[in-house]
């Protein structure tokens, strides 16, 4: 059974080749900086890591100096979370603090700035 998932994977050696993939995968949402491109896509997969290796095949098909280095840390903050699962922030941050649910909600990577935790 597959669903959607939302992947990023970072890649070098595009070389001005943005446009090669923007053509032959017009889904896709493309960054670059200092030679390093982010590609992100919503694919249809059996499970995250399917989708992360179909989204590494069509771009590497499409540039094929295109090396993986990674895939991309989609980091959010709970403001972020919230919107996204269509909540408010509060439900979300008492997840976060462990102060509603199981109490097992992932610790924070880092801090971005006003010391919002993602």
């Amino acid at each position: 059974m597959s669903s959607n998932y939302n992947v990023g994977v970072v890649f070098e050696g595009f070389h001005g080749s943005l446009g090669h993939v923007s053509r032959a995968f017009p889904e896709v949402v493309l960054s670059e900086v200092s030679g390093v491109t982010t590609v992100r896509a919503k694919l249809r997969a059996p499970g995250p890591a399917a989708a992360v290796s179909q989204l590494v095949e069509r771009v590497t098909r499409a540039v094929p100096t295109a090396v993986p280095l990674r895939v991309d840390q989609d980091l959010v903050s709970v403001s972020d979370m919230a919107q996204r699962g269509g909540r408010t922030r509060e439900p979300v941050r008492l997840l976060v603090d462990g102060k509603r649910g199981p109490g097992s909600f992932p610790a924070s990577l880092g801090v971005v700035g006003d010391g919002i935790g993602i």
